[in-house]
């Protein structure tokens, strides 16, 4: 970065270079043209208007030209210098010469061997119509230019070096500090991030509201999400073991209850087995949620077992399920005709788990129902609604809803219920929305697909 400076600050001073020496040239021409003037009227002023060559060579040398003429119209009118000429001179007319013949000669006068000679003429200050033309060896100017670009060279480095060290060390401590304690606190981290406290946004940087504060609060935030997600990772770890030990005695557990209802299947009385057929489907459901968490533990989820289906009789299935010993009057309006393409037993689980929600939070009417106001065929899917008539969610389960181990909407729950159901209907390429909770009730969305996933 302070090499970038130093040659951006350098170029700078570079493409400058070219029209400062120019105005260099042009001070020691103005300088020239005053001692010529001074001379003229020097020897305008003589009796005769003659000088002794003693005086001439003093004029002649103290304004640095070889020869001076005052000339009106073509014709001199005075003369100072010699009259016989060595060399042609290089002639210059100041009156039309534009800003850039300036740049160039100045330029070329800088690069040549200084051995020619210029016939520089301009107006003069003293007598209106008269120019005055001065022969000037090229030495003189070429050393001059030289001096100024020696001097120029210096201070050119000397700003770029004060300019560079000013950026540089403005960078660092503005840029470069703060990003290297972000990086630091980045790589701890990573090396450890269960253990590693996550970054102060206010040790990063001085300036409270710059970019780097504002990375290092959306970095900070950041590793705390993560750390709070990597705690719970690992309480997940510890409840799926306990679930992992707890599920093959929990089969053997169910095994008494499965016999039980296989009993109660062959009952002469129709409700009796009807109650039956409701507790062995059950049990099976839980058998089978046992060996799908087992699964789950190992890190192999179940795939899913998606076929087309009617969702009416699977609707009244998870209705029968809950039962109507809650005193909630639950109905489906769904049309026979409506069929989707999931896993019954995971859809199954999510309405069981909205429909017995409901009605354990003290509802005392439920209706699953087409999605009003939707096409149910639009982009290959069927939307319905489960609505109940509570008092609602509590507001500050609402942006949680969907998370595990957050907060449940029922004392004494894990918050892991419609974490579940969402995530099943998410596998199942649907989705489950809260479309409104309050006084009045509360209305969960799902969207089930109707083509094959």
């Amino acid at each position: 970065m302070l090499w970038l400076t130093i040659g951006i600050v350098l170029t700078t001073e570079a493409l400058a270079f070219a029209p400062g020496v120019a105005r260099e040239r042009q001070h020691w021409i103005a300088e020239k043209f005053a001692q010529a003037d001074l001379a003229i009227l020097l020897v305008s002023g003589s009796p005769d208007g003659q000088i002794d060559l003693q005086t001439r060579d003093a004029l002649l040398r103290r304004a640095g030209v070889d020869q001076i003429h005052l000339v009106d119209s073509g014709r001199q009118l005075i003369g100072i210098g010699p009259q016989a000429r060595t060399e042609d001179p290089t002639r210059i007319d100041l009156r039309r010469e534009s800003w850039i013949d300036s740049v160039s000669r100045a330029l070329t006068t800088l690069l040549s061997d200084g051995t020619g000679t210029m016939a520089i003429s301009d107006e003069s200050p003293f007598t209106l119509g008269t120019a005055l033309e001065l022969v000037i060896p090229e030495y003189g100017l070429k050393e001059t230019l030289w001096r100024f670009t020696v001097y120029y060279a210096v201070l050119s480095l000397l700003i770029a070096g004060i300019n560079g060290a000013m950026v540089y060390f403005a960078l660092v401590f503005f840029l470069v500090a703060p990003m290297r304690r972000i990086t630091h606190s980045i790589r701890a981290f990573r090396s450890d991030p269960e253990r590693v406290q996550p970054l102060d946004p206010r040790g990063v940087t001085m300036l409270p509201d710059d970019e780097m504060a504002f990375a290092s609060r959306e970095i900070a935030a950041m590793q705390s999400a993560l750390s709070m997600v990597l705690g719970r990772n690992a309480r997940l770890v510890s409840v799926g073991t306990s679930v992992a030990k707890i599920g093959h005695d929990l089969r053997n557990v169910l095994a008494p209850a499965l016999l039980m209802s296989e009993r109660l299947e062959t009952h002469t009385d129709p409700a009796v087995r009807r109650t039956g057929e409701v507790i062995m489907k059950s049990v099976e459901r839980a058998s089978e949620l046992v060996g799908q968490t087992l699964k789950f533990v190992r890190e192999s989820p179940a795939p899913l077992a998606a076929v087309r289906f009617a969702l009416a009789p699977l609707v009244a299935e998870a209705i029968d399920t809950v039962g109507g010993s809650t005193g909630c009057r639950m109905r489906q309006e769904i049309g026979q005709d409506v069929q989707v393409n999931a896993d019954a037993s995971q859809i199954l689980r999510v309405l069981v788990n909205l429909i017995r929600n409901a009605a354990e939070a003290g509802s005392r009417n439920l209706t699953v129902r087409p999605a009003s106001g939707l096409d149910g065929s639009a982009a290959g899917q069927v939307a319905i609604d489960v609505v109940d008539d509570g008092d609602g969610l509590p507001e500050s389960v609402r942006e949680t809803l969907f998370q595990p181990f957050t907060r449940s909407t029922k004392p004494g729950g894990s918050g892991l219920g419609l974490a579940i159901a969402h995530d099943l209907i998410r596998a199942n390429n649907g989705d489950m929305t809260l479309e409104y909770t309050g006084p009045g009730g509360t209305l969960f969305r799902l969207t089930l697909p109707t083509d094959p996933l």
